[in-house]
């Protein structure tokens, strides 16, 4: 194991300050009942963040600087209700967007999400197309707990960016 460290840490250490060559986000999608409460946080890199809101509005954000642009956060949160639905037993719902914050290498950005006022459901429908507009290999991960069980893991591609869960 330190034989790999030490192979690796190098590595990673130089890239954290490089562009990287690969697209990917993750959503883990929580459902607490007792809470009656659908959660989300969704994990992308900045960089790639950024790109995708130049779309919608061609403005400097700089996530987590002192400089970033006061309409980020709003923009953010429609960028997010666009590319993210969720349909439970053929109805779509609306989430709230609570904030966002930096991952711990400052190279990622949590942002949080949540629908409340469900109870119990059959089936759950979830569409995340998140920058694959930007980048053709983007590749987005559902990762879907009901109580802290994992019921579904999926790996979404520009082609097949919905999938159909049943509890």
């Amino acid at each position: 194991m330190k034989i790999l460290a030490s192979v690796l840490l190098p590595f990673l250490l130089a890239s954290s300050t490089l562009v990287h060559d690969f697209h990917l986000s993750k959503t883990d999608v929580h459902y607490k009942t007792e809470q009656e409460a659908l959660q989300l946080t969704v994990h992308t890199f900045i960089d790639d963040t950024e790109a995708g809101l130049k779309e919608l509005e061609n403005l400097d954000y700089k996530f987590f600087e002192s400089t970033e642009h006061e309409l980020t956060d709003s923009i953010f949160s429609v960028y997010l209700k666009e590319n993210i639905s969720i349909v439970i037993d053929g109805v779509e719902q609306e989430f709230v967007y609570l904030g966002k914050e930096a991952s711990d290498d400052i190279q990622g950005v949590y942002s949080y999400l949540e629908v409340e006022g469900l109870s119990s459901f059959e089936n759950i429908t979830i569409r995340n197309s998140i920058l694959m507009d930007q980048f053709d290999d983007q590749k987005n991960i559902i990762n879907f707990k009901v109580d802290n069980k994992s019921k579904a893991f999926h790996i979404l591609t520009k082609g097949d960016n919905q999938k159909e869960i049943s509890i």
